[in-house]
């Protein structure tokens, strides 16, 4: 009886967790900086936030390309990083996008592009 129990016990563990484990990219470049967050659906018209996860080997900034959308925070060092951008409400009548662009002290950049529904 132990045996099931302990068999059922791992089993709800591995389920649990299987979820929380996903393919994370490294940066393969000195000097480089990674996504892990990729972009999916469009956020809400509403005002709001979103987190983005980075991984940098040196120092990095971030920069948004549209008035509508603030990073925070704006630079950082090496490591892993949560940068949260805030967005305003979409208060037209079309989806907009806006590129935020994380670029690495060497030059390297990738780009995160936050797309936000129409108010309709």
């Amino acid at each position: 009886m132990k045996k099931v129990l302990m068999s059922i016990a791992v089993a709800l563990l591995a389920v649990t967790l299987a979820p929380s484990c996903q393919k994370v990219e490294k940066p393969t470049r000195p000097d480089s900086v990674a996504l892990y967050t990729h972009p999916g659906a469009p956020v809400s018209y509403q005002a709001g936030t979103k987190g983005v996860t980075i991984s940098a080997t040196c120092d990095w900034t971030a920069a948004s390309e549209a008035s509508w959308v603030t990073v925070s925070p704006q630079s950082g060092e090496v490591g892993i990083h949560e940068v949260v951008l805030t967005y305003s409400e979409n208060t037209g009548s079309t989806a907009r996008s806006a590129n935020v662009v994380f670029t690495a002290k060497g030059g390297q950049s990738e780009t995160y592009v936050l797309t936000q529904n129409p108010q309709q």
